[in-house]
């Protein structure tokens, strides 16, 4: 008599073919696992990449919205503290109403 190792169950009653695409799923399933910790890695390497030049681009950006606002207060000193004057007061007012 030969013994077979796996239980009557488990191998009566399933399809062939439901058996070979169960073998598949799990290959591609595996192939998954082990391919994507790389594609994450490399994307996480662009956005990486991506978000430091977007930085060095925001801060450039920033310092020249600085130099011309320095520019415009050096050009037009009275009318900029005017400005911020009444900024200051429109400020207050709302604050303080009721």
């Amino acid at each position: 008599m030969s013994q077979n190792t796996e239980s009557p169950n488990a191998t009566s009653g399933i399809n062939p073919d439901f058996r070979e695409k169960a073998c598949q799923l799990k290959a591609l399933i595996e192939e998954l696992f082990t391919m994507a910790p790389k594609v994450v890695s490399e994307k996480v390497c662009e956005l990486n990449h991506d978000g430091k030049q977007l930085l060095a681009e925001g801060k450039e950006k920033a310092c020249q919205a600085s130099k011309q606002a320095l520019d415009i207060v050096r050009k037009h000193p009275l009318e900029t503290t005017l400005i911020a004057v009444a900024a200051g007061l429109a400020t207050w007012w709302l604050i303080t109403r009721k």
